[in-house]
């Protein structure tokens, strides 16, 4: 922290004009514009995270097999391996769509500066959430492998919770964009799919908050506290998903990747789903497994094309680099020697330790 005592400045240190603005915060917004260059410059290093998270573990769980010397198989057989990986791919190939489209919108200077404002937001948001989900889901596939920063994974969790903080909070510019859409400030560029799955949910989203706000005295109330605040966050993301669907058919994503991504957004609100788009548990669950079918046979194809393995340091991903890391281990010699077994008395040892020990 830096604090400076008694120094002058000039006015030309002053950022903007010197004469009263007639509108405070639009003035304030004017000045720090170039803070939301970095929401979506920062929100697109979760690209990257994600297919880097896809990439170790698919690697990861076809270099570890289980079972017996004769009847070896990688852990990728098994759904519960597949499912964090097939996710998490899905996702970067959707966020890819999303942050072209977004990148290009927020460059449009012919949109509101709100609205563009909005959009970073929005792709920050939703970036974020799903680069956290994918490492959660992906480390802890990996057993204690995951845990350690030598695998990149805690290593770029880390950074992204920063990320999530760092050029607006996530949370605090949800709920500027929420409550300037509801009050008719401006509103987000519509949906290209309104009849999609994700548009209603982000239709029926608003619906609800937009007559939450119509019964209440003022948006700065309590009420607005209470009922509306705590759904910004979930509100924006639902947005974001939208979007991301948008952009994804639009730019020619792999319908499978599409359909997997879409499974995956129902299951963050399957109560709405099933309240209002007549998808039961069973259906749910059926959409994701379809999915995941159809993307399995491409997993290796499209983390090829992802094209991060020249960037994987994570040892677990290959016997060579694991090789290589542990011969890079310190190793501590000494002479200390310790007697595992001690005979106490003519009873001390069983017919299985003497196996055992006839065996030492």
């Amino acid at each position: 922290m830096t604090t400076f005592h008694n120094v002058r400045l000039p006015y030309s240190a002053l950022l903007g004009s010197l004469q009263k603005p007639a509108n405070f915060h639009t003035n304030l917004m004017d000045i720090i514009w170039r803070i939301t260059i970095g929401t979506i410059a920062l929100g697109c290093l979760a690209l990257p995270f994600m297919q880097s998270y896809a990439t170790i573990g698919t690697m990861y769980s076809l270099r570890r097999c289980i079972g017996s010397p004769a009847n070896r198989m990688p852990i990728l057989q098994f759904r519960t391996q597949q499912a964090p990986i097939l996710s998490v791919t899905a996702s970067a190939y959707m966020m890819q769509a999303l942050q072209r489209w977004a990148i290009e919108q927020f460059c449009d200077e012919r949109l509101d500066s709100r609205v563009r404002h909005g959009i970073a937001a929005i792709f920050k948001a939703v970036m974020v959430q799903h680069t956290q989900a994918g490492c959660m889901g992906v480390s802890e596939r990996c057993g204690a492998q995951g845990l350690f920063a030598h695998n990149q994974m805690t290593a770029l969790h880390n950074e992204m919770r920063g990320i999530a903080i760092a050029e607006g909070d996530i949370l605090g510019l949800s709920i500027r964009l929420v409550t300037e859409i509801l009050i008719g400030r401006y509103e987000m560029p519509p949906s290209i799919n309104p009849t999609s799955l994700l548009a209603r949910h982000e239709a029926g989203l608003f619906k609800e908050l937009r007559e939450t706000i119509a019964s209440v005295p003022h948006h700065r109330s309590s009420e607005v506290n209470r009922l509306i605040l705590p759904h910004s966050q979930a509100m924006v993301e639902a947005m974001g998903h939208r979007m991301a669907y948008d952009a994804a058919v639009a730019a020619g994503v792999r319908p499978c990747l599409i359909d997997l991504y879409v499974a995956n957004a129902v299951k963050l609100d399957p109560a709405w789903y099933a309240e209002n788009a007549h998808l039961g548990r069973r259906a749910q669950a059926d959409m994701e497994t379809k999915a995941m079918d159809e993307v399995l046979p491409l997993l290796g194809t499209l983390v090829r094309e992802m094209d991060v393995i020249p960037y994987i340091t994570a040892p677990i991903v290959s016997d060579e680099l694991w090789s290589a890391f542990v011969g890079s281990l310190q190793v501590f010699k000494g002479n200390g020697k310790v007697d595992v077994f001690h005979e106490q008395g003519p009873d001390l040892f069983t017919p299985d330790a003497e196996m055992v020990r006839s065996h030492l």
